[in-house]
C-alpha cells in the first residue's frame, strides 16, 4: 500500500519554528556530494549536543526523536523545499514514535488502520520541533529536525483508535495540589476557566503516579463546560467540593494538598487521598527535604519527584489496599472476538455495544492480534445478561456463530 505524504502536515507548524542553522558555512567538497551533505548535518548536530548538552537525549527519550527529511528544489524555490523537507522530517518522527511504541508486529498487523487513523492527523502528535542543521545539495533541500513528541495526546489517540494494548483497568487520578513557591500561589481550580500551566508539583506528579500504574487526568484538555461555584473556587477546598470536581471529571481518586517551597528552607509536600468510592480521604502523609536556595529552578521538578516518591512509597500501600475493590470491580467483563475480518467490524462492534446495550458504562481494548481482539467492558449485570443483551439485539453488527462463555469471560466468534 503506497501512503502518499500530504504537505499539509506542515500547516499547524509554520509559526512554530525554531532558530534556523545558516547553510552558508558548508565547505565546497560537500556540495559535490549528497553524503557530504549528510555528513555535514550529523557534524553540525554532534558538535551542537557537545555545546549544549540540553539537545542529547537519546532518541526517545523524554518524548524527542531526531530525523533527517529531504526534498527536491523546484524552479530554485528553496523556501518551499525546506517546508517539504520539515515535513518529511516531521513525518519520520512520528513513524518513528508509533514503530517504538507499537512494537513491529502490532504496527505491520494494523498497518491500514495506522495509514487511516494516525497518519492523517499526524501533526497533533507533535509537540514542537527545532531545526538542528540545514543545507542544500543541487536539486535537494535536506535538513536534521529534534522533534518532541506529545506523549500524552499520542497515547490517548492510539487508545481512541484501538492500537494501544490495555492490560487491565487503571484507577483515574485528578490533582489539586495547591503550590506556593516563595509566597507566590498557584492552584489551577481558582480560575479554571483560564487553564493555567501546570506547575512544578503537578508535573513531578504525574510523573510519579504514572510510573505507578495511574491514569492521570488532564485538566487543560478535559476541563468540563460548566460554571463553577465560589466553593470550587476556593484556595482552601472543603471536601465536598473536592468530591464535585473528582465527580466533574469522572475521577476515582483525588489527590489534593500543599507543596511548600521556601528557599533555603525544607520544602514540605502534603498530600491526601479522596477515594469518591468511599466519598472520604482514604490515605494522607507528608513529606519534607531541604531545599536549597541556590538549587536551579529546570531541577526543581526532578527534586519534587524525589519528595513525592519517598511520600508514596508510604502512601502507595495504602491507596493500593483500599481501593482493591475497585480494581476488581472494574475488571467488569473480558470480551473476546475472535474471527475479526477487518478494523471496520471491530469499530462498529465497538460503537455498538457502547451505545446499544444497556448497563455498559465502559469499553476498552485490552489485547490485539491477528484476526482476534479482546475487550474490557464495565456491565451492571451477569455475563449472562450480557450475552443475552447482544445476542438477543436486532442491531447486532456482526454475524456470531458461536458463544462461549465463563465467570468473567465471553467469547464470540464470527462468521462471514
Amino acid at each position: 500500500m503506497t501512503i502518499r505524504e500530504k504537505p499539509s502536515f506542515m500547516a499547524p507548524f509554520r509559526k512554530a519554528q525554531g532558530q534556523m542553522i545558516p547553510a552558508g558555512w558548508q565547505g565546497r567538497w560537500l556540495k559535490n556530494s549528497f553524503f557530504g551533505a549528510v555528513l555535514l548535518l550529523i557534524f553540525s548536530f554532534v558538535w551542537g549536543d557537545l555545546v549544549d548538552p540540553h539537545t542529547a537525549e537519546a532518541q526517545g527519550g523524554r518524548g524527542f526523536y531526531y530525523s533527517f527529511g529531504e526534498a527536491k528544489i523546484r524552479d530554485e524555490n528553496l523556501a518551499a523545499a525546506k517546508t517539504h523537507a520539515i515535513s518529511r522530517a516531521l513525518r519520520k518522527a512520528v513513524e518513528d514514535f508509533i514503530v517504538s511504541r507499537l512494537s513491529p508486529d502490532p504496527v505491520a498487523q494494523n498497518l491500514e488502520r495506522i495509514a487511516q487513523d494516525l497518519f492523517p492527523g499526524a501533526s497533533k502528535l507533535v509537540e514542537n520541533f527545532h531545526v538542528l542543521g540545514e543545507t542544500s545539495l543541487e536539486d535537494t533541500y535536506l535538513v536534521l529536525v529534534k522533534v518532541k513528541i506529545n506523549q500524552e495526546v499520542a497515547e490517548r489517540i492510539l487508545e481512541q483508535t484501538g492500537l494501544l494494548q490495555q492490560e487491565g483497568p487503571t484507577i483515574k487520578v485528578l490533582f489539586m495540589v495547591l503550590e506556593d513557591r516563595d509566597g507566590l500561589v498557584s492552584c489551577w481550580w481558582k480560575e479554571p476557566g483560564t487553564s493555567p500551566a501546570l506547575t512544578a508539583t503537578e508535573l513531578a506528579l504525574i510523573t510519579v503516579f504514572q510510573d505507578l500504574g495511574y491514569r492521570v487526568v488532564n485538566r487543560i484538555s478535559q476541563m468540563p463546560d460548566t460554571e463553577f461555584a465560589p466553593a470550587l473556587r476556593a484556595v482552601e477546598l472543603k471536601r465536598d467540593a473536592v468530591h464535585r470536581w473528582g465527580e466533574l471529571f469522572s475521577a476515582d481518586l483525588v489527590i489534593y494538598g500543599k507543596s511548600m517551597l521556601y528557599r533555603g528552607q525544607e520544602a514540605v509536600v502534603t498530600l491526601k487521598a479522596y477515594s469518591l468510592r468511599h466519598g472520604k480521604v482514604i490515605c494522607d502523609g507528608s513529606q519534607a527535604q531541604f531545599l536549597d536556595p541556590d538549587m536551579d529552578p529546570e531541577k526543581l521538578v526532578g527534586f519534587l519527584e524525589e519528595i513525592i516518591r519517598r511520600l508514596t512509597s508510604r502512601l502507595g500501600a495504602c491507596i493500593e489496599r483500599n481501593l482493591e475493590p475497585m480494581r476488581k470491580a472494574l475488571q467488569g467483563i473480558q470480551v473476546n472476538l475472535q474471527g475479526l475480518r477487518n478494523y471496520i467490524d471491530y469499530r462498529k462492534f465497538l460503537e455498538f455495544l457502547r451505545t446499544q446495550i444497556p448497563g455498559v458504562s465502559e469499553v476498552k481494548q485490552s489485547r490485539l492480534g491477528r484476526g482476534y481482539v479482546s475487550l474490557k467492558v464495565k456491565f451492571k449485570g451477569r455475563v449472562d445478561t450480557f450475552v443475552a443483551a447482544v445476542m438477543g439485539h436486532e442491531l447486532l453488527p456482526l454475524h456470531v456463530v458461536r458463544v462461549e462463555q465463563n465467570a468473567q469471560d465471553v467469547t464470540f466468534h464470527l462468521g462471514p
